[in-house]
C-alpha cells in the first residue's frame, strides 16, 4: 500500500501548467510539514518541505483556490524517479495528490447560496 496524508501550508503559489504532450493541467507546489516529533536546537519543532503534484480539475481547484500560507490536507501516493544532470544520477520523490481539503486561509467561498425559486432541491 502506498497512502500518504499531509497536514500544512503552501510555501508560494502553485506553478500551473499544461503539458505539451497530451494537454493535461498540472500544478506543482510545496507544502511546509511540522516535523512534531523532533525539535531543532532552538527548540522549535522542524519542518518538512514535501513537493506536491496535482493533475487536472484538481490542479485547476488548487490554483484557484490557493495561495502562499494556504493550509491544506492532501491524500496521495508518494512516487519516486532519478534523472542525470552533469553526469550524477538525482533522485527526487514528490506526493501525486488525490484529495486536497482546504482548512485555512484559501480563497474559497465561506457560503453557498442556493437560490429560493429552485424547484430541484430535495430536501424542500
Amino acid at each position: 500500500m502506498n497512502s500518504i496524508i499531509l497536514r500544512g501550508r503552501l510555501t508560494d503559489t502553485a506553478n500551473v501548467r499544461v503539458s505539451p504532450e497530451n494537454s493535461t493541467l498540472i500544478a506543482r507546489f510545496s507544502l511546509a510539514v511540522p516535523d512534531k516529533t523532533h525539535r531543532n536546537h532552538n527548540g522549535d519543532f522542524d519542518v518538512d518541505f514535501i513537493k506536491i503534484v496535482v493533475f487536472n480539475s484538481l490542479a485547476d481547484t488548487i490554483s484557484q483556490y490557493t495561495d502562499k500560507g494556504s493550509e491544506i490536507l492532501v491524500t496521495g501516493r508518494l512516487h519516486t524517479y532519478s534523472y542525470q544532470k552533469d553526469e550524477r544520477k538525482v533522485y527526487m520523490s514528490e506526493v501525486i495528490a488525490e484529495r486536497v481539503e482546504f482548512i485555512a486561509n484559501c480563497n474559497r467561498p465561506e457560503t453557498i447560496i442556493i437560490p429560493e425559486d429552485d424547484d430541484e432541491l430535495p430536501f424542500r
